[in-house]
């Protein structure tokens, strides 16, 4: 049975991959919208955030991230919103936009059930004119003249909130589809 459970976990980690999602969890704890689509209007009122952040400030190409979101409710149980995003890493670029739709179920008086869903266009790419001292990079490199490292996109996540009073918990998955490779 040990062997059996250990061939499983080899076949699943090499199906696994990893990603850096950092771009999108920015400043989570204010905006909990930025997190998990679910909480689209959940406040009852029509709500904007602006985040920004830059790491490093002073430096050439210094990273630096931008969110905007925005989001209300339609009627008692549904939400809608937008989010625009934004990552600077040196020559390295992703700009996100998304739209959102929320849901909500009343269980009771005291507990409810909000579903998200998101769907929008991320677009990676690597801007040469960012490098410092580029000059010195061999400028035939395919990375660099075509368009080898500049994609856009499809992306969608899902999201759940159950509130019980002052109770939330989450579950989100913000790059459930993500259309590249």
């Amino acid at each position: 049975m040990k062997k059996v459970i250990f061939i499983a976990a080899i076949a699943i980690s090499s199906l696994s991959y990893g990603q850096d999602l950092s771009y999108s969890y920015y400043n989570y704890v204010m905006n909990r919208f930025n997190l998990n689509p679910a909480f689209a209007g959940n406040n009852g009122n029509i709500s904007a955030m602006l985040n920004t952040k830059t790491h490093m400030a002073g430096f050439n190409n210094s990273p630096r991230n931008t969110m905007f979101g925005m989001h209300a409710p339609i009627n008692l149980s549904q939400g809608v919103g937008a989010r625009v995003v934004s990552d600077r890493r040196g020559a390295y670029q992703v700009d996100k936009y998304d739209a959102v739709y929320s849901y909500q179920i009343q269980l009771d008086d005291r507990s409810d059930l909000r579903f998200g869903v998101s769907a929008g266009a991320v677009n990676r790419k690597l801007n040469p004119t960012s490098i410092d001292n580029s000059e010195f990079l061999n400028q035939n490199d395919p990375t660099l003249v075509g368009g080898y490292f500049d994609e856009t996109n499809f992306i969608a996540g899902v999201g759940l909130v159950y509130d019980f009073e002052n109770l939330q918990i989450g579950l989100s998955a913000p790059n459930l589809i993500d259309g590249s490779d």
